[in-house]
Parts: structure tokens; C-alpha cells; sequence
């Protein structure tokens, strides 16, 4: 399967070549993973619980999967078992990689395919840009860090928060425009507060203004500014 990856076509398949076996990094005398994805135990001799010495054979590791689709592995050591990311132990084992970079990505985003031709040391902002282009192409793809820069400010054109409208401000400009340009009067501000049980942020929404500036025309008009007082 070709695609391109940060600016590069490239061709990921698995590996046919015979299966490469390295000591696991921290485990270098009881584990091994492969560049195809396996792991598995040594030989060994291990003292119990009962303080006993005992041999334990070598065996393949079972592959669990996590709710995120990735798959781990338990290694056990002196009576404790640590769950360890199938992916990562490949690369750490088979990748050279620099200190700033410390995410695990896999290249054609299926997560359960750990050969290590298909894995990549990358930064958290690489992976996020790559997975952002990656699901951009489904209809539901929300952007919610704005990665490939979907939100933008309605009036401006400036980059917005995910299910932001407007910058802040705009969003200013915006409501003090609609204040100046709208005069409420008394039974629009009356019926609003009781529609909403005193609620002055969702009665506000109404006319495009702030709770405070709807404050104001209660003020005016000689109307309670406190929610409790329209809770009827």
C-alpha cells in the first residue's frame, strides 16, 4: 500500500524477511520482541513468592488489546507485572530516535500492524497533524484543535477555538454593535427574564448581547438585575 506521509510517498507492507529477535529495553534478560510485532519470555530461573527458585520456560507473549486499539503485553518481574505497548517496545528496541521525539506513530494508522517497517518516531504535534490529515477526509472530522485551521472568525477570518464563532474581539465588536443598534423595550426584556426563569446569560443570547449589557436595560427601565427576583 503507497501513501504519502509528511511530504513522502512511501510503501508500507509487512515484512517477509526472516523474524528478527532483540532484548527487550529494560528487560534484557527475560523478554524479546521481533520487528514483526511478537514478544515473548526467556528462560529463566525466578524466585517466588515463597522465596523458592524455580525455571521458567521461554514462551510467546499473548497480545491483549486496549480500548484504543493498541496492543500490550504484561511483563513480570519480582513478583510484579507492568503493562507495556506492543508498538513501542518495537521501536525502542529496532528505531533510533532524538530525545524530542517520544511518540510511536504508525504510518498507516492501523494500530494493531507493529512490523517495524510501519512505525516512526515523531513528536506529539507531528502525530497530531498526521492523524488531523489523516481522518480530515471523513465527514465528521470536528478539527477540535484547529490543526488544519477549519475555525475561523467569522468576521475576521482569524483562527478560532473549536465551536468558537468569532475572536474574542469580534465577538466584542460584535455585541456591543447589536446593543447600540437594537433598543429593547420593557416587555422584550420582561418576557425574555421570565421565559428563562431569571436566567440573564440565556435571556441575553436572545439579543445577541452579554448578561451584563441586558443588566443595563433593567436598570433602565427600573426592572430586577437579580435572577431570583424573576423566578416566579
Amino acid at each position: 500500500m503507497v501513501r504519502v506521509h509528511f511530504g513522502v510517498s512511501i510503501l508500507i507492507e509487512r515484512s517477509d524477511s526472516v523474524e528478527e529477535w532483540r532484548p527487550v529495553k529494560g528487560w534484557e534478560s527475560s523478554y524479546e520482541v521481533s520487528n514483526m510485532g511478537n514478544v515473548r519470555s526467556l528462560d529463566r530461573v525466578v524466585i517466588d513468592k515463597n522465596g523458592v527458585r524455580r525455571s521458567v520456560y521461554g514462551r510467546m507473549l499473548t497480545k491483549s488489546k486496549h480500548t484504543n486499539g493498541y496492543y500490550f503485553v504484561n511483563l513480570c518481574r519480582e513478583n510484579s507485572t507492568l503493562m507495556r505497548d506492543v508498538h513501542r517496545l518495537v521501536a525502542e528496541a529496532f528505531l533510533q530516535h532524538d530525545d524530542y521525539k517520544n511518540v510511536v506513530h504508525h504510518k498507516d494508522h492501523n494500530r494493531t500492524n507493529n512490523c517495524v517497517e510501519n512505525l516512526q518516531w515523531v513528536t506529539n504535534y507531528e502525530n497530531m497533524v498526521e492523524s488531523a490529515i489523516y481522518h480530515s477526509s471523513t465527514h465528521d472530522y470536528k478539527d477540535s484543535h484547529n490543526l488544519l485551521g477549519t475555525h475561523k472568525c467569522l468576521d475576521c477570518g482569524k483562527l478560532v477555538r473549536y465551536k468558537s464563532v468569532r475572536c474574542k474581539p469580534c465577538a466584542a465588536k460584535y455585541i456591543q454593535r447589536n446593543y447600540k443598534s437594537h433598543k429593547l423595550t420593557s416587555d422584550e426584556v420582561k418576557d425574555a427574564l421570565i421565559t428563562n426563569r431569571g436566567n440573564f446569560t440565556q435571556a441575553a443570547k436572545a439579543f445577541g448581547m452579554s448578561d451584563n449589557a441586558l443588566r443595563k436595560w433593567c436598570k433602565k427601565y427600573g426592572l430586577p438585575t437579580r435572577s431570583k427576583d424573576w423566578r416566579h
